[in-house]
């Protein structure tokens, strides 16, 4: 028997700027140059992530386990002449899995699940004064929830022949929630996607 345990980390602090696009005229005078208004509204990205991992993998005589854990938070600002884009993400997820034989056939199962909630802002500009604005023009939480199940056996035919057939079962959740209702309408929904794909194949 053997068990074994992996811890990932991971931070990542962005400032980056936005060069906007070109005209025709603008890459024929200078294509190293960036766009004039982009500049001015200085226009970039800046966001903050960090995100913490664990898997554990243990293997017996006859059969394998494994499972992974993981989650992250991202902040984001990214200021843009037509809006300024603002949100706060959670996110995270699993997955396990076990593996074995039984006689001549081997065997998987597993199940994974995840989730990702952004609150978002966006603010509009003054497009003339090439400044942002208090106004805000959305104001909404996403969040998108996805599992899924999955698994395979595998029979020899004969000495150089397998038979491998398996499937998958997968559903995706998005929901909306609209915070911002001075447009006196509510978006806020929802929508599910449900798909079973299976599979079959001959290895040589």
């Amino acid at each position: 028997q053997r068990t074994e345990v992996n811890i990932v980390g991971a931070f990542v602090d962005q400032d980056a700027q936005n060069p906007g696009s070109l005209t025709r005229e603008e890459v024929e005078e200078d294509p190293s140059q960036a766009n004039g208004l982009f500049c001015g509204f200085g226009a970039g990205k800046r966001s903050t992530q960090g995100q913490l991992g664990v898997s554990v993998a243990h293997e017996a005589e006859s059969v394998s386990l494994d499972g992974t854990v993981y989650g992250g938070i991202r902040d984001l600002k990214n200021p843009l002449p037509f809006a300024v884009i603002e949100f706060d993400r959670l996110y995270g997820g699993g997955r396990s899995s076990v593996r074995g034989s039984a006689g001549p056939i081997e065997w998987n199962l597993g199940i994974d699940a995840g989730f990702q909630r952004d609150d978002r802002v966006n603010f509009d500009t003054d497009f003339s004064a090439l400044a942002p604005t208090d106004d805000v023009v959305l104001d909404q939480v996403e969040t998108v929830l996805s599992s899924s199940v999955f698994g395979y056996a595998r029979l020899p035919l004969t000495e150089d022949l397998q038979l491998t057939v398996g499937g998958r079962g997968d559903r995706i959740q998005f929901e909306l929630d609209d915070d911002y209702l001075d447009d006196g309408v509510d978006d806020s929904g929802d929508r599910s996607f449900t798909a079973f794909s299976p599979g079959v194949g001959l290895s040589y």
